[in-house]
């Protein structure tokens, strides 16, 4: 997946990119930096209507490029670095979201699958694709 950064975005168009391709995950931006096994305090997200100019110090433009072999960590680390941009993951977990504190280790596509077996656990999702791409 290839996300384009520059500074006319919003951070909502960025969350959206990254969530058309893990539907159980999604990235919320903040203020600050934070380490690995470390939250991002939930009190100061940025809002979502921001614009990417508005938000850094580091006006870089370009690709994203993004693998779903990706570590969590790595992937914050990587708007952090690249684009001066502070990203938390979350992953949807019986029915909220929360922050994959405890598991950046573990790539993009183990985290959208453990959201997804979460989810049809609690029947917040169906099974078939079909029936998921109705619920979102």
């Amino acid at each position: 997946m290839i996300i384009q950064i520059n500074d006319h975005k919003t951070l909502d168009d960025i969350r959206d990119k990254f969530q058309e391709i893990f539907s159980f995950l999604k990235i919320e931006f903040f203020p600050g930096p934070h380490h690995w096994y470390e939250e991002s305090p939930g009190k100061k997200k940025l809002k979502p209507n921001l614009r990417i100019g508005d938000v850094r110090k580091k006006h870089v433009q370009g690709p994203l490029e993004l693998f779903s072999w990706f570590k969590t960590g790595d992937l914050e680390k990587l708007f952090k670095d690249k684009f001066d941009l502070n990203v938390q993951v979350y992953r949807l977990h019986d029915g909220e979201w929360v922050q994959t504190v405890g598991s950046d280790a573990l790539n993009l596509d183990e985290q959208n699958e453990l959201g997804r077996k979460t989810s049809m656990q609690k029947g917040h999702v169906a099974d078939s694709p079909t029936e998921r791409e109705n619920l979102l």
